[in-house]
């Protein structure tokens, strides 16, 4: 075969100055002592991607923090940039739209919290067939976890704030532990007794005729800023029963197509 070869045109790239992005990483400033050595922070990546519609297609500039948690990421554009650490055993940080050039950039880090626990009867005797609930304030909605058949539990990777941690084992119910405040990096033990809950019924009827309502959605939640909402649908009476509640005045809501 035979033919004619087409050049090919050599590719060219026009280089400016480049700017830098420079801060540090530090803890809170409530951290104990202990926590808040910038040690803690050596090596961790700190990423720079540019802001925009694309900024998760870009690749990123990343840089390491020194023993003093300080980072600097070069050769960076003039512009505005998202910057990130994303971390095991800290809160994810995000800072939007810095300028670059800028210096002296604090990032915040968190160290995410952990509850461990028992579930047990009022006797003492393990539930291992609770489920615990915990909400708040860095949890929603709320998350559910296992009980271990020894009735242990642990709860990871929180991020400090305020919570609700509650226990359901069938028609069982423990008191919850509201509010549970957990501080950055702490770990907290609890335990939570379930004992007999109440049992709520009912049915959902048409206003006009009176028919019952197969299907119907019905939501069942303490009166209050309650982070234990419950739903079930009516059978083909209409019916609905809620078991394993708590002694506390309660708000119903109903819902059908229609």
């Amino acid at each position: 075969a035979t033919g004619t070869a087409s050049p090919v045109e050599p590719a060219r790239f026009v280089l400016g100055p480049g700017v830098t992005v420079s801060g540090t990483l530090v803890a809170p400033r409530d951290a104990p002592a202990d926590e808040s050595d910038p040690v803690r922070f050596a090596g961790l990546v700190v990423q720079a991607r540019p802001d925009g519609a694309l900024a998760g297609e870009a690749p990123p500039f990343a840089a390491r923090a020194d023993l003093t948690g300080a980072f600097v990421l070069e050769g960076l554009a003039p512009g505005t940039y998202r910057i990130e650490v994303r971390v095991s055993g800290y809160e994810h940080v995000v800072r939007r739209a810095i300028p670059a050039p800028v210096r002296d950039v604090r990032l915040v880090m968190r160290a995410l919290a952990s509850i461990r626990g028992r579930v047990t009867d009022l006797a003492g005797a393990p539930a291992p067939s609770a489920e615990v609930r915990l909400a708040g304030s860095g949890v929603w909605p709320a998350r559910a976890y296992p009980v271990q058949p020894d009735g242990s539990f642990a709860i990871e990777d929180i991020p400090g704030g305020v919570y609700e941690l509650r226990a359901h084992d069938g028609s069982r119910v423990a008191e919850p532990i509201a509010p549970l405040v957990l501080r950055p990096g702490a770990s907290r033990d609890v335990q939570l007794f379930v004992g007999p809950g109440l049992a709520l019924r009912g049915s959902v009827v048409d206003a006009a005729s009176g028919r019952a309502l197969e299907g119907a959605e019905v939501l069942a939640a303490e009166d209050a800023l309650s982070t234990d909402v419950r739903a079930q649908r009516t059978d083909t009476n209409g019916a609905f029963t809620f078991t394993g509640l708590l002694r506390r005045p309660h708000q119903l809501s109903a819902r059908a197509r229609g």
